[in-house]
């Protein structure tokens, strides 16, 4: 039967999605009793906006500057009231906890701060977020603890392999492995190769490089003679830039074949870093070129469509049959609107993903629910002018919000422990 416009609505507000990009934290990471300010201060998105707004400093962010009471955390909320992240998080924690204030003043934020106390009493609270409230029905993890395999997957994280010529980087694979088994090239690929199996061996649905505060994504061809003068220049200690970059490059080559001989596509983190002071040309995923032209058989995914760098992402997924373009981390609803008007009219549908890219399950919930309205906005309005049937409208959300990320991610659709095993059978 043909959708209708009222039936796709339907589908966008209940349609399970696959989160294929998220931080969220473990329940026993968080403190109890879970209070109001706690929510805050662990809210990544809202300490790097104080950050960017001058109001803590990047020493302030490093050591963890707490905001303790209602007159610091209000003069802190000041400065952001208007910035999309902010009003999404407000939004979510006013339908969940059930707060009727418009604005986050002192009396609603006691009211927030006890019923955050009580819900979390309920040891399930955080997954009922997750699952019933936000109807997230396959999150992929990405960060190193333990979470609820029923419906979360990890993802590899491998970045210290390639900035192992930094030295703070490169001591924590050396204290991981031994100073033995990392001294030579060849020893820390093999240290390489082991983490990376140790990863699809747990279920990991991708590998995922995140470089971008600290160096370009022009990975270039390095051949291993090469790889080994630089390796053994970092060795010795003060290695140059040129070293360094050599020797990642090297590695992202091998994490490449990697993602082949293993069936797992590579998330590679485009755009600015999600920090202050970065050098914003290093996410530009044009840069990747070289690197997919090398890497034919391996999927690669490019998170955050580029951030600024949209058209220029538009193009790769265009060039390249082996490119998807992830929106995960795209808050503001106007920017993520025009980000689809643009894509729908140049991408293939079946090249589009989506992920909250948050820390926080109240963070997950309002994201989820802003991305269910923009995308049915946006269709509706594409159904109005004529551009979409309601029955490709529908199409379209199914794809974006679920279907392609079980086919390109290889998932199991929900209801199994191994997500992979499954989908791969």
């Amino acid at each position: 039967m043909a959708s209708t416009a009222a039936s796709l609505r339907d589908t966008i507000l209940t349609l399970p999605i696959v989160d294929t990009h998220t931080h969220i934290w473990h329940p026993s990471r968080l403190p109890q009793p879970l209070t109001g300010y706690d929510l805050f201060e662990l809210s990544a998105y809202h300490r790097i906006w104080w950050t960017v707004t001058g109001f803590l400093s990047k020493r302030d962010l490093a050591e963890g500057k707490k905001l303790t009471d209602w007159a610091s955390l209000s003069a802190a909320l000041k400065t952001m009231r208007t910035i999309a992240f902010h009003r999404i998080f407000w939004r979510g924690l006013r339908e969940l906890y059930r707060i009727e204030a418009d604005e986050l003043d002192e009396a609603a934020f006691e009211e927030l701060n006890n019923k955050l106390i009580e819900a979390y009493r309920d040891p399930r609270w955080l997954l009922t977020i997750l699952k019933e409230k936000s109807g997230l029905e396959i999150m992929c993890v990405d960060w190193p603890w333990e979470f609820d395999r029923s419906f979360m997957t990890p993802i590899v994280r491998l970045d210290d392999y390639i900035m192992f010529g930094r030295k703070e980087r490169g001591e924590n694979i050396v204290r991981k492995h031994g100073e033995e088994r990392t001294a030579d090239l060849g020893g820390l690929m093999d240290c390489l190769r082991k983490d990376f199996r140790k990863g699809i061996d747990e279920g990991a649905a991708a590998a995922k490089a995140r470089t971008v505060s600290a160096r370009s994504l022009q990975y270039d061809e390095v051949s291993e003679a090469q790889a080994r003068k630089a390796f053994e220049e970092i060795k010795r200690g003060s290695p140059g830039e040129s070293a360094v970059k050599a020797l990642g490059d090297y590695i992202v080559d091998e994490m490449a074949k990697l993602c082949v001989e293993y069936d797992v596509p590579f998330q590679i983190h485009t755009g600015p870093s999600g920090g202050v002071s970065n050098v914003t040309h290093y996410g530009n995923p044009l840069e990747l070129n070289s690197l997919i032209r090398r890497h034919r058989d391996t999927r690669f995914d490019l998170l955050h469509v580029g951030g600024p760098f949209v058209s220029e992402s538009r193009e790769m997924a265009i060039q390249f049959p082996n490119v998807t373009l992830n929106l995960t981390g795209i808050f503001a609803r106007d920017f993520l609107r025009r980000m689809l008007d643009e894509l729908i009219e140049f991408v293939p549908q079946g090249k589009l993903l989506w992920g909250t890219d948050v820390n926080l399950a109240e963070t997950a919930y309002g994201v989820t629910l802003s991305f269910r309205e923009v995308l049915w906005e946006f269709l509706e309005d594409r159904i109005r002018s004529g551009y979409l049937s309601p029955t490709t409208a529908e199409e379209f959300a199914r794809g974006i919000m679920r279907d392609n990320a079980l086919r390109t991610m290889r998932l199991a659709a929900a209801g199994t422990e191994d997500r992979r095993a499954e989908a791969r059978a």
